[in-house]
């Protein structure tokens, strides 16, 4: 299991990157830690081939957010259309929740998707109210007939991913609190 270090003075590296067939062990074992990505008893991707289809898929963007080279992070879409995007997972193991993590992998999503096709607009369906309200607070995102599908046009959000620190390749922070 993966855990947050104590108060250790330590250069920590985090990166986003593209998710590679290599990740596909670590993928499977972080997805085992984060229960609220259990759609019932059984997790989002049922088998290796099926995490390693979208990990491929060429309509879809698979991230990860690394840590010391640990996969603390992941953020799973694709291309809905030829201008809308979807965020179908989106998971961080526990002990790193609540730094932005999650934040910075839907920034690069945005980012990438846009430069692939141009995206005007972003959805993600979900039933789980942690990730309810990030997706309401964090991107403003408007419940559309239910709690599960939030919405967005993305023009409305590049002023605010831009005045936020978006990881590029890497960020090598000093850290005090880990």
């Amino acid at each position: 299991m993966l855990k947050a270090s104590g108060n250790i003075p330590c250069k920590i590296i985090f990166e986003i990157r593209k998710a590679r067939k290599s990740d596909l062990d670590e993928l499977s074992d972080v997805m085992r830690y984060i229960p609220n990505l259990r759609i019932g008893d059984e997790l989002p991707f049922s088998s290796a081939d099926e995490l390693e289809s979208c990990i491929t898929n060429k309509k879809g963007l698979f991230l990860v957010y690394v840590k010391n080279d640990q996969i603390v992070g992941f953020l799973y879409g694709v291309m809905e259309t030829e201008n809308t995007a979807c965020i179908v997972y989106l998971g961080i193991v526990e002990g790193f929740r609540h730094h932005g993590f999650a934040t910075e992998l839907v920034d690069k999503f945005i980012i990438e998707m846009n430069n692939k096709i141009s995206i005007t607009k972003i959805y993600t369906l979900t039933t789980n109210e942690i990730a309810t309200g990030f997706f309401e607070n964090v991107y403003n995102m408007n419940e559309k007939a239910n709690l599960a599908y939030l919405s967005k046009d993305v023009g409305e959000l590049w002023d605010s991913i831009r005045s936020r620190k978006t990881s590029d390749d890497k960020i090598v922070q000093e850290s005090r609190k880990q």
